[in-house]
């Protein structure tokens, strides 16, 4: 299905194809594709110039509007040669639905984020980590935060849909205090907080950005300066024991109480 829904025939064929012709495929290039690995450019036109490039059967893809969605790297590969009569044979299928690049993994695997980015979700590096974290937690348990669970890019990207704003607002959050912890676990523990208390969770994060007016008993004070002594740190927390510093902070943080050390077994 393209997107509006009217369903359009795949096309099939194999084309050899020259650098001319390749340079023009180009033109047609998803402008929010990935970026560009000029070591697997590099990699391609190695092997088409060795003739060691065969035909695999992995297509050089175009959707319903004609725009190039998968092979980007072959074509760059291909642009380069300078000696326009060469060619490779590829096969090349058109009309392709606009969403393929979601379910694709071709060549260099695309990446949850780089599949967001491609549908043009901000934030597309922080949400995707995000995502992950949060649909472990939910439909896992966080004890499979540090292994044995690997949702599908499909999975995490549909979690990021469905909770869209939230998401974008934790995205927000974690790019403001990106000097003290890693996004994702910023992004992931506001949104758990939110959920709690979303008046609360903003206040508590905007405390923890800025350090301001926070005395010696309070919970954010003593998450703050964990953060900070973990960045010079040489064995660094890992994300499960991060998230697990920010839960005990807000717990008490929420109920008001005071602390004077903030603990968590490693």
């Amino acid at each position: 299905m393209n997107g509006t829904g009217t369903a359009k025939t795949l096309e099939a064929a194999v084309e050899n194809i020259t650098p001319p012709k390749a340079r023009e495929y180009l033109k047609l290039n998803k402008s929010n594709n990935r970026s560009m690995s000029n070591t697997i450019v590099r990699s391609y036109r190695m092997d088409m110039l060795s003739y060691n490039f065969k035909l695999t059967g992995e297509p050089i893809q175009f959707d319903v509007n004609g725009v190039l969605v998968n092979g980007q790297h072959r074509m760059e590969a291909l642009a380069g040669i300078p000696d326009d009569t060469f060619s490779v044979p590829m096969l090349v299928v058109r009309n392709v639905p606009e969403d393929a690049f979601r379910y694709m993994d071709n060549g260099l695997r695309r990446s949850t984020a780089q599949v967001a980015q491609m549908e043009n979700i901000p934030y597309a590096s922080t949400v995707a980590a995000v995502g992950r974290i949060l649909y472990i937690m939910e439909n896992y348990g966080p004890q499979y935060l540090k292994g044995g669970k690997n949702p599908t890019r499909i999975q995490i990207l549909d979690y990021v849909r469905n909770n869209f704003e939230l998401m974008q607002r934790a995205s927000q959050i974690a790019d403001g205090c990106r000097d003290l912890v890693m996004q994702s676990v910023t992004g992931a523990c506001f949104c758990l907080f939110y959920k709690q208390s979303g008046p609360s969770a903003e206040t508590f994060f905007e405390r923890l950005r800025t350090g301001v007016n926070l005395t010696e008993t309070d919970p954010v004070y003593h998450l703050r300066q964990r953060l900070i002594a973990n960045r010079t740190r040489r064995g660094k927390l890992v994300q499960v024991d991060l998230m697990a510093l920010f839960i005990l902070a807000w717990k008490a943080f929420l109920h008001g109480k005071s602390m004077r050390k903030l603990y968590w077994k490693e």
